[in-house]
């Protein structure tokens, strides 16, 4: 792999990879000659971080002190939340009954939960009702954990059950399963911000980039 990086480094300027493990992450980072910005690993998804506090800074002109509740599996893409919020002092609470075992990073959630960016909790409409923001991911990245999946993470669905009366705006990393981690009402609700959110994975990777290759 590094020698693979190194000849991609002379033909690029930068190089976006996604890789399923995140040691494959830091052995092309190790490796290149160029910014390697992680795409997406099985431990982190950074750039859907990016977007994401792109759009809450859209929404509420601030991201310190905003209260983030995620909800369902806690995986990649909670973990840099959680570490957006350790930048930023947005206040991240994980509802998450299961974690994926690749997205464990006890080192991360010690130093979020020290500097009092990050709580878990169990108790679910509690937590709803103390957010200005509520996320989901998708539960069925694995065919072979569909069904159990399914019956233990159904009470966590974001429903409109769940959000009745609840002052939050709706964000999702998308693609959205329908009937499974988020209802069609709710993806199609006036409080869901998800498109918008899709939209600023563009502009904030532009931003990144031109951050990389020195023009900002």
């Amino acid at each position: 792999l590094r020698d693979e990086i190194r000849v991609l480094s002379a033909y690029s300027d930068l190089i976006l990879a996604r890789f399923l493990e995140h040691a494959d992450v830091v052995k092309a980072a190790e490796g290149a000659t160029v910014p390697v910005i992680n795409g997406c690993c099985d431990r982190y998804h950074p750039t859907q971080a990016l977007g994401d506090l792109m759009t809450i800074q859209e929404k509420f002109g601030r991201i310190e002190g905003i209260k983030l509740t995620y909800i369902g599996v806690h995986n990649n893409v909670c973990n840099s939340l959680i570490t957006a919020g350790l930048k930023t002092g947005m206040e991240v609470t994980v509802a998450a009954p299961e974690i994926n075992p690749a997205a464990v990073d006890e080192e991360l959630y010690e130093a979020a939960r020290k500097a009092g960016t990050y709580k878990a909790s169990d108790q679910l409409h509690q937590a709803v009702a103390n957010s200005d923001v509520v996320y989901t991911d998708t539960w069925v990245a694995f065919k072979e954990e569909k069904e159990r999946r399914i019956k233990t993470l159904s009470p966590y669905q974001l429903n409109a059950e769940l959000l009745a009366g609840q002052d939050v705006l709706v964000m999702h990393c998308l693609p959205a399963h329908r009937g499974y981690e988020i209802s069609g009402e709710i993806v199609e609700d006036p409080r869901s911000i998800m498109f918008d959110q899709s939209e600023n994975r563009l502009h904030s990777m532009k931003g990144l980039i031109l951050k990389l290759l020195g023009a900002l």
